[in-house]
């Protein structure tokens, strides 16, 4: 029988502080999906989000900016999966920044 599946929101956050860093981690169980993601650039500063493997290396970089003046906005939509405890992090630097990160959460079998 198959399940209802739903959006649900990864990540978010707002920094208005020189450098911050984000981070969550895929729980234990579930998959993720990323399939939508959001910043605003208030500043002048630059941003990256990421995800890294078991090794601490990146596999996943959307898109990551360098110094440039705000205010502009980044989207990225697409399919990419995530598996158990694959941490995705968000840096900022000099903001304002917001960001959001949506996709689905799939129980594994």
């Amino acid at each position: 029988m198959s399940r209802p599946v739903y959006s649900k929101l990864l990540i978010a956050g707002y920094s208005s502080t020189p450098s911050e860093q984000f981070k969550n981690t895929v729980p234990a169980g579930v998959i993720w999906v990323v399939r939508c993601i959001d910043v605003f650039n208030g500043g002048s500063g630059a941003f990256d989000i990421q995800a890294n493997d078991t090794h601490g290396d990146p596999f996943f970089v959307p898109f990551a900016t360098g110094v440039e003046n705000g205010p502009k906005t980044y989207h990225w939509e697409g399919r990419q999966v995530l598996p158990s405890g694959t941490p995705i992090y968000v840096n900022t630097a000099d903001g304002p920044y917001s960001f959001s990160v949506s996709g689905y959460e799939l129980t594994l079998p």
